[in-house]
């Protein structure tokens, strides 16, 4: 009876001292979640020999989560083996960066260090290994081993500690690494996909998305430790690394400003934020010397500031901000998956698959949804502009009625008065019985004639101005500049303005004539109110004209004195140095880019100003 008792006592005693056990009875059995101890070692005293004498351990799983603590860690567990033959098995953290890392084991008494390394120790190759923790070890048949792993760690204390086989192990890496290498691989499609469009479309907000999808994905494949970046040749090039994170961060602030227009509706709001990304943007610069203090910073503007955009583009919703309902729903992923992946490294939250990949999932969603937002944002820019182009076509067309009608009202001043006076002729000669009556009447009914004509002729050229479906055709510049002229011949007569031409009568070329001239006529029409407004002598236009290849350069000059302002504000909507509507030049310059393909420059030039168009 006392021999039971103190049997059962030693069994006892044994659970005790080494409660968490996990039996192999089977060749191919592994171990994936399973009880283990663990002890906080808070003044970093012990060494191995020590810390088999501590009594007070907790119980855990080997899934754990112990939020960040600057103690060093103990965890230990045994391995026994019930077979008749010899396992092997590998103990497999899945976290890689830990700091430091020493495993142990212990059989009969003798303690073997098998495993000494961390991100800031160099390997035998001279290299630093970022891969997870693993190391093979041996037992042979009803043999336990006892395990213990000793961790040292900056940041977070959350790991899951695998046992496997070696077919196992080997399973499990071609599983995760495959869907690691699917997830990053979505990435790198959707980073060509936009730097494609960037190069295409030219639009900053698709570089500002390509460089926050790839350090978000470059931050979190160094943090996953994949191929190759499993090693680097330096512990500061490893730390380093992690300043990508910060670079994210900046990138992603930036781009929110661009992908909302926060500027156009809240322009203190958008300053504040732009300051805020750039800020982190200096702040990555900062970590790649100093990155654990970079990372904290980063930390703390992470609290606060996705939120902070958030709302706004909530308030942005509200103001019929087409784009911000895709950033809400983006932004709400993000910051969801993201709070639920911080608090399991605080320790609140069960470390699974779950929430220890929860913020790839949201974060994937985020960079999909942006990227939406950014195709549709396209859509709208383009449907906006061929509403553009469509007002342009109507405005251009009122505005050559309204000239066309000016035109031909000044056109058609001396032939009326030339018709009322042969009228006045015939009825005088009718009145006193001229003799010569009937050859009066002749005379007088031909120059009516002739001058009808003639208003009928000005009317449909002026009318054929424009056209609703205008095509391109060969043009003789000179025939159709001297045609413009003779329209404006009255009004530039009263001024003695002198039009020099100055290139070949020859030469032609191919384009849509009404929209060139529409441009000319803009040209002249402001010159002659400049003419006009300020009075000057001697005034002239030069045309000049040059062609090669399949392009040519016109360049219109007059000595109206220039512009008295900014020379590049000549271009802009509602901008006049004439006191006039301040749409000619704006329209000239839209005509040209949108209907001729071509650009339209102003400087001032020999006491005047300068206009060069190339097409």
């Amino acid at each position: 009876m006392t021999y039971i008792k103190i049997l059962v006592f030693l069994l006892f005693f044994n659970i005790i001292l080494f409660g968490s056990q996990i039996t192999i009875n089977e060749n191919s059995q592994s171990f994936e979640k399973f009880e283990i101890e663990f002890y906080e070692d808070i003044n970093h005293n012990f060494d191995i020999n020590q810390i088999q004498k501590i009594q007070k351990w907790q119980k855990i799983k080997s899934n754990f989560s112990l939020s960040f603590k600057e103690a060093t860690l103990w965890f230990r567990f045994s391995i026994s083996n019930q077979t008749n033959t010899i396992q092997s098995r590998t103990i497999f953290l899945n976290e890689p960066n830990i700091d430091k890392i020493d495993i142990f084991t212990i059989s009969k008494n003798k303690i073997e260090k098998v495993l000494d390394r961390g991100i800031s120790i160099y390997n035998d190759q001279g290299v630093v290994d970022k891969s997870n923790p693993r190391v093979s070890i041996e037992i042979s048949p009803n043999e336990t081993k006892q395990i213990y792993i000793k961790t040292l760690n900056d940041f977070h204390n959350s790991n899951d500690i695998k046992v496997f086989t070696e077919k196992s192990l080997y399973e499990y890496y071609i599983i995760r690494d495959s869907l690691l290498f699917l997830y990053f691989g979505a990435l790198g499609a959707l980073l060509l996909y936009n730097l494609f469009l960037y190069f295409s479309l030219k639009d900053n907000s698709y570089i500002l998305y390509v460089l926050f999808v790839f350090f978000y994905g470059f931050g979190h494949y160094q943090i996953i430790c994949l191929y190759p970046l499993d090693t680097v040749s330096t512990t500061t090039i490893g730390y380093a690394e992690g300043t990508a994170h910060v670079f994210w961060f900046a990138f992603h602030t930036l781009f929110s400003i661009k992908i909302l227009n926060i500027k156009e509706y809240y322009p203190r709001i958008c300053k504040f934020i732009l300051y805020c990304g750039y800020f982190l943007l200096a702040l990555g610069f900062y970590g790649l010397f100093d990155p654990a203090n970079a990372l904290h910073i980063m930390n703390i503007l992470m609290l606060g500031l996705p939120l902070f955009i958030l709302g706004v583009a909530i308030a942005l919703y509200f103001k019929k901000n087409k784009l911000a309902l895709y950033y809400i729903i983006a932004q709400t992923l993000f910051i969801s998956s993201n709070t639920i992946f911080g608090l399991l490294f605080a320790g609140v939250l069960e470390y699974n698959n779950f929430t220890r990949y929860v913020n790839f999932v949201g974060s994937l969603s985020e960079i999909i949804l942006f990227s939406l937002a950014l195709a549709y944002r396209t859509q709208l820019i383009r449907e906006e502009n061929e509403k553009n182009h469509e007002l342009l076509n109507e405005y251009s067309k009122l505005s050559f009625l309204g000239q066309t009608m000016l035109n031909i009202s000044h056109q058609s001043k001396t032939p009326v008065n030339s018709i009322f006076n042969s009228i006045n002729h015939i009825e005088v000669a009718k009145k006193f019985n001229d003799p010569n009556l009937d050859k009066i009447i002749e005379k007088n009914l031909s120059n009516i004639k002739q001058t009808a004509l003639f208003l009928k002729n000005t009317a449909l050229n002026q009318l054929d101005f424009y056209k609703s479906n205008a095509k391109k055709e060969k043009i003789n510049f000179y025939d159709e500049i001297n045609f413009l002229i003779k329209l404006i011949e009255n009004e530039f007569s009263k001024k003695s303005i002198n039009v020099i031409l100055e290139f070949d009568k020859s030469l032609e070329t191919t384009i849509d004539k009404n929209y060139f001239l529409n441009v000319l006529m803009i040209l002249f029409e402001n010159s002659y109110k400049l003419f006009e407004q300020r009075n000057i002598k001697n005034p002239f236009i030069k045309i000049k004209i040059l062609i090669s290849d399949n392009n040519f350069k016109l360049v219109f000059e007059d000595n109206a004195q220039g512009a008295k302002d900014d020379i590049d504000k000549i271009f802009s909507k509602n901008y006049s140095m004439n006191n006039s509507t301040g749409l000619g030049l704006y329209l000239a310059k839209e005509i040209i880019k949108y209907k001729l393909n071509g650009t339209i420059s102003a400087r001032n030039k020999n006491n005047g100003i300068s206009f060069k168009i190339e097409i």
